[in-house]
This record gives structure tokens, C-alpha cells and sequence, in this order.
């Protein structure tokens, strides 16, 4: 039995654009004044990345037919470079080098990660000791690793995947209980959160795309809002007093050193924040959203979000397939009701290739597509087709 729910490369294209444009609403959003609710991010966030992952494209869907540039760069990407070789191949192959590359980088990265765990070395100060165990009893965390310091580390951070370790610079040895009980709670809130996690899962995501360039921007927008989102955790045990100190803590360790970008989904404690970032970051840690002006707003926006999802998988972004010069669908008999392993088949050119019980029976136009019995039928690719039967 034929799976109507396929994967055809307009359907991807489709996925692309769809991702292009909410990445830059995140950004933008992100950049005005940051999210008001982390509920409302993470389900944008999710179906976001999801619709991407997932480019299917499902029966009787809604076809975009563009009829400027894409024909003509779709028609492109099929030309032959040397026999059986296409742009289209060369550029997969391409896509497939880059990923690798991509993914031995982040590689070489978590090789940093780790030689930078077995570089720690205990903090004999009994003081910090006290402290860390008394955060993490305050927080409710059992699991996390140990506490250590580590000669030319600039800020706090959290490394490791399945046993965190949090990592000192040495110049905070000298900060006050106060200013290291904020240090602590932040980075401990980060493992309870899963945040090292979530960063490696959008590290994975760049390297699969690293060729699009708004994934970048998108990456530098989450690990901003993640760190937001865990100020926010924190500060809400505290008093106003003490939010307004743990602001002070921040932008005084800010003046103290920036972390290296060498550690890429390591949680640090301060970022690497421009002027205008650091006023946000600020602004969102004194003055907290009201959750009761968005309290009915959030689960409607959800609730939009999710329609918008479902929806987008009934819209296929395609070039424009001209009409056949002689179409013969008026030969085709659609009152016949053995349509038994029948298809359509989308041929390079553009054309529309009905096969009737697994015979060449007819060309139809795209606006057939619409109609019984081909609305029933489902859609495969000329090029995907040939690639399986080699």
C-alpha cells in the first residue's frame, strides 16, 4: 500500500522558507525587546525546528506556483556538469562535506570540553565549598558535579553533558558570599533546566544547515533567551532587593573577562553580549513580565502557533509547470473505478505524468490536481524515482 504522505524536494524548499521567515520573526522579536513568556518561545521554537526536520508533504495540499526566478533555477539545478552528475547532485554532495566538516568541529569542541573537566582542580576554599552545597540543596540538586577551579578562564561555566562540572576563574575566589551565591544558583539552574542539552541539540541543527545563514543569527537569539530564561528562574526566589544585587553581580563579572567561543555549548555565567544586549538582559532581571496582562494571551498565541503548524504542511511552494503543448488528459477515463496502483508523476520538465494500474496513461495540468480522481492520488518525484531504481 502506497504511503500518501511523502517527501518530494518542493516540499523541503517549502520547509526552508517557512523556517527563513520565523527565524527572522525571532530574531526581530528577540532583538525588540526580547520574549515575554518561555512557554510561547519554546512551542515556536520546537514546531519551528520540527517543520524543517520534518519537509512532508501530504495529498491534496495547496500548490504555490511561482512563476519568476524559481522555474528558472529550478531548471538549473538539473543540468548535467559531466554525465550522470547534475547541479543538483553536486550541490547535495556539497551540503553532505560541509555537514561533516561542521560536525568534526563541534567535535573538536566537546575534545576541549573535556580536557578542560580534567584540568579542574578542587577549591580548597571551605567557603565556597559551603556555598555550593548549600545552593544546590536550596535548588533541589543532587546530581550535579563538582566545583573547580581552572587557570585562564575568564567567567564561571558549567561543562559537560551527563555530570555537569562548574568551572571557576581564579579571580572569583576573591568575590563576596553574596556575589558567589548568585554565580552558583545561576549556573546550577542552567543543569536543572537542561540547557547544556538544548545547546548541543541547535549546535547538531547548525551543522545540518550550516549553509543558511539565518541559523546563525537564530543560534545567537536562543543562547540569549536561555540565559534570560534562567536570570528569570533565579530571580524569582529573590527578593527586589536582591535582584537588583544580582544585576550588580552580573555586570561587575562582565567587567572581570569574556568567555571564549571555543566552548560552544557550555553555559556560561555572563555571554558574549554587545552594550545593547546587556541593557536587556538587565531590564528583563528588574522588571520581570506580569504574568497576569499575558496570562490569557499566551495560551491563544500557543494555540495559533500550533494551527499555523498543521497548516503550513497544506502548502507546497513549486515552480510554475507550464501546460503541456498536447495534453492528452481528456483521454483519461476518471469514471473508471480501477484506479488500482496508480500515481502521478512529477517529471523534471515540470509536466504532470498520471500512470493508471502502473502504466504511462496521460499528462494533466496542475490545476487537475484538484479534481478526482487525481486528488487521490499521490505524487512522486522523476529524479528521486530514478535515484531509488539505481
Amino acid at each position: 500500500m502506497i504511503n500518501p504522505v511523502f517527501f518530494s524536494v518542493h516540499s523541503l524548499f517549502t520547509a526552508f522558507v517557512i523556517f527563513t521567515f520565523g527565524a527572522c520573526a525571532c530574531c526581530l522579536k528577540e532583538a525588540k525587546g526580547g520574549w515575554k513568556s518561555s512557554r510561547l518561545w519554546s512551542v515556536f521554537i520546537g514546531l519551528l525546528l520540527l517543520r524543517v526536520l520534518l519537509p512532508l508533504q501530504i495529498p491534496n495540499a495547496y500548490i504555490v506556483s511561482v512563476k519568476t526566478i524559481l522555474p528558472d533555477l529550478y531548471k538549473w539545478t538539473k543540468a548535467f556538469l559531466w554525465k550522470d552528475i547534475s547541479i543538483q547532485i553536486l550541490l547535495l554532495i556539497v551540503w553532505g562535506i560541509g555537514v561533516l566538516i561542521a560536525l568534526v568541529h563541534l567535535s573538536i569542541s566537546l575534545y576541549h570540553q573535556t580536557r578542560l573537566i580534567r584540568e579542574i582542580r578542587p577549591i580548597e576554599d571551605l567557603r565556597i565549598t559551603v556555598l555550593y552545597e548549600q545552593v544546590r540543596e536550596n535548588l533541589s540538586c543532587a546530581v550535579c558535579g563538582s566545583i573547580g577551579v581552572c587557570c585562564g578562564m575568564e567567567t564561571a561555566m558549567m561543562v559537560g553533558l551527563f555530570r555537569p562540572h562548574i568551572v571557576m576563574p581564579i579571580q572569583y575566589l576573591d568575590f563576596s558570599d553574596e556575589d558567589l551565591e548568585f554565580v552558583l544558583q545561576h549556573e546550577v539552574m542552567h543543569f536543572l533546566r537542561h540547557d547544556t542539552w538544548k545547546k548541543l541539540g541547535l549546535e547538531i541543527f547548525c551543522c545540518l544547515f550550516w549553509w543558511n545563514p539565518i541559523i546563525y543569527f537564530l543560534r545567537s537569539s536562543i543562547s540569549r533567551f536561555l540565559e534570560i530564561q534562567c536570570d528569570r528562574k533565579v530571580c524569582n526566589h529573590l527578593s527586589n532587593e536582591r535582584q537588583c544585587a544580582y544585576a550588580e553581580t552580573l555586570l561587575y563579572s562582565h567587567k572581570r573577562g569574556v568567555p571564549e567561543r571555543k566552548y560552544y555549548f557550555a553555559q556560561n555565567y555572563i555571554g558574549r553580549l554587545n552594550d545593547h544586549q546587556w541593557k536587556q538582559r538587565i531590564k528583563q532581571i528588574i522588571t520581570p513580565p506580569s504574568a497576569s496582562k499575558r496570562a490569557g494571551a499566551v495560551p491563544l498565541s500557543i494555540l495559533l502557533i500550533i494551527v499555523l503548524f498543521i497548516v503550513s504542511y497544506g502548502v507546497v511552494i513549486q515552480p510554475a509547470t507550464p501546460a503541456p503543448s498536447s495534453p492528452i488528459e481528456n483521454q483519461l477515463d476518471v469514471e473508471d473505478d480501477e484506479w488500482i496502483a496508480s500515481f502521478i508523476l512529477s517529471c523534471d520538465d515540470g509536466k504532470l505524468m498520471v500512470y493508471k494500474n502502473n502504466r504511462e496513461c496521460g499528462i494533466i495540468t496542475p490545476e487537475k490536481l484538484m479534481e478526482e480522481p487525481y486528488s487521490s492520488l499521490p505524487i512522486f518525484d522523476a529524479q528521486v524515482s530514478k535515484e531509488v531504481q539505481q
